[in-house]
């Protein structure tokens, strides 16, 4: 647009009071926290939930051998149950640890939370790992029930944090994260178990101890990330390490504004301590109640859950052999990291960004 003529020339009209444009910045130190928080929960939930797949055929074998040598010959039924059984004590542990989210999290906070979950990751992990050369199904079933935990915490301390630490205009996109790094570990866990890599007789012991070696990575680099600001703040009413939390995650030195935003919204909403029950008994809280759990359901009951743990036995049923079962289930693994990282892109600010300073 041009303004009026001034010398037979045309100038550029600008707008008053309207400052122009500038790229937002988003702080290296900020991609740190949140790929730390994302290793080592986010990485945990997606391999465990896909390492037993390709490698089942053959773990099957040593759970047969083991109990053998023990307890005598496992009948075809017997053998089905305890490997189903097997595969199904993560979800229990999951579930256990689902329900620690909210005491965990508020008890040692969300960076600190994610560190003492580690815990579960190197004894879940060193379990599964030894069960192989100590010849024990036994230390394979409780590591899975272990890591379990460790994965149920995760998947709500990770966007717990990855969404406190994250400006508001980021909180989108960045949120995708997680779900992505599930996903990518997911592919991960795939690929790994591929006879021709560590799902074979020899290294399967190998591929379900790799758990241990997200907890080091993020054992190793968390603690050099501050706590979330948001529960410094409103959770330990301590605003001088909330403010010292946004200079490490902040391009910018003034932070009066986001505290305040803070501070208001726990002015119009009080922090409650509400219960399960709480969320049947109120008229307010049934709908979102409801859309979460039919969200839930639908992911559930979509039957991804069998694909991703018997996708494998299922191709081998269907007549064929374990190497192609093992690159069929593989490509599953592709499409789904595909989809969650297609589904990131209309969460991305419009704006151009620079992602590092």
């Amino acid at each position: 647009m041009y303004g009026t003529m001034e010398d037979g020339l045309e100038t550029p009209f600008t707008a008053p009071n309207q400052p122009p444009k500038q790229s937002r910045k988003v702080p290296c130190r900020l991609i740190f926290a949140i790929a730390a928080a994302v290793v080592g929960s986010s990485f945990q939930f997606g391999f465990n939930t896909g390492v037993i797949n390709s490698p089942g055929p053959v773990i099957q074998v040593f759970i047969n051998e083991t109990f053998s040598e023990r307890y005598g010959l496992l009948t075809s039924l017997a053998l089905n149950s305890l490997w189903a059984f097997t595969v199904a004590v993560f979800a229990v542990g999951g579930m256990i640890g689902g329900l620690l989210i909210d005491f965990w999290s508020n008890r040692f906070g969300r960076r600190n939370g994610m560190l003492m979950n580690n815990v579960f990751a190197v004894v879940g992990g060193g379990l599964m790992g030894i069960s192989q050369p100590a010849r024990s199904f036994e230390c394979l079933i409780v590591g899975r029930f272990i890591i379990g935990i460790q994965c149920g915490l995760s998947t709500g301390l990770c966007p717990l944090y990855v969404s406190e630490v994250a400006p508001k205009e980021l909180r989108g996109s960045l949120g995708v994260v997680n779900q992505l790094g599930v996903t990518a570990t997911l592919l991960l866990s795939q690929i790994l178990g591929l006879p021709d890599v560590l799902g074979n007789d020899r290294l399967w012991g190998v591929l379900l101890a790799v758990p241990v070696l997200f907890a080091v990575v993020q054992l190793a680099s968390l603690p050099f990330c501050p706590e979330s600001p948001r529960f410094l703040l409103l959770d330990r009413n301590d605003a001088v390490g909330a403010e010292e939390a946004l200079n490490v995650l902040r391009t910018t030195t003034d932070h009066s504004a986001e505290i305040g935003e803070m501070r208001a919204e726990q002015q119009s909403q009080p922090l409650v301590r509400t219960k399960l029950i709480h969320f049947v008994q109120k008229r307010s809280l049934l709908q979102p109640l409801a859309i979460a759990v039919v969200l839930q359901l639908s992911q559930q009951l979509s039957g991804i859950n069998a694909v991703f743990y018997y996708s494998t036995d299922i191709l081998k049923a269907a007549g064929l052999g374990l190497k192609d079962a093992s690159y069929v289930t593989l490509g599953v693994g592709v499409v789904s990291c595909t989809s969650s990282d297609s589904a990131e892109w209309p969460c991305r600010p419009r704006s151009s960004q620079s992602c590092c300073t």
